[in-house]
């Protein structure tokens, strides 16, 4: 079959072919449109219900290596003023080879 003939049927098909009239278009359309909207927003309601379900369950239950006490943070009763929340009095310096509490590096893991 060459490229002309090709052409040739396809013309006569498309001749065969029932297209919609511009009202069911326009209706389809709108269907389409409707349906993606109610769509986006059940997936959005559902993403936010999940996601402070997830919030509520992460912070009613934290870690055991997470420090809890954020009593310094922001300048609260240990008169820290704007100064690094962690480590606090008590809690070992930097570089002294001891895990800091949210330090997650491998030699924290021991």
């Amino acid at each position: 079959m060459n490229a002309a003939s090709y052409i040739k049927e396809t013309k006569a098909e498309m001749k065969h072919v029932s297209w919609p009239t511009r009202r069911q278009v326009v209706m389809y359309t709108a269907i389409v449109i409707a349906v993606s909207l109610v769509t986006a927003l059940l997936l959005g309601l559902f993403d936010f219900i999940f996601s402070r379900s997830l919030g509520v369950l992460i912070i009613s239950s934290p870690a055991p290596h997470v420090r809890t006490d954020t009593s310094g943070l922001f300048g609260g009763a240990t008169g820290n003023q704007g100064g690094p929340a962690f480590p606090q009095s008590g809690a070992p310096a930097r570089g002294s080879g001891a895990p800091t509490p949210l330090d997650f590096s491998p030699k924290a893991a021991r």
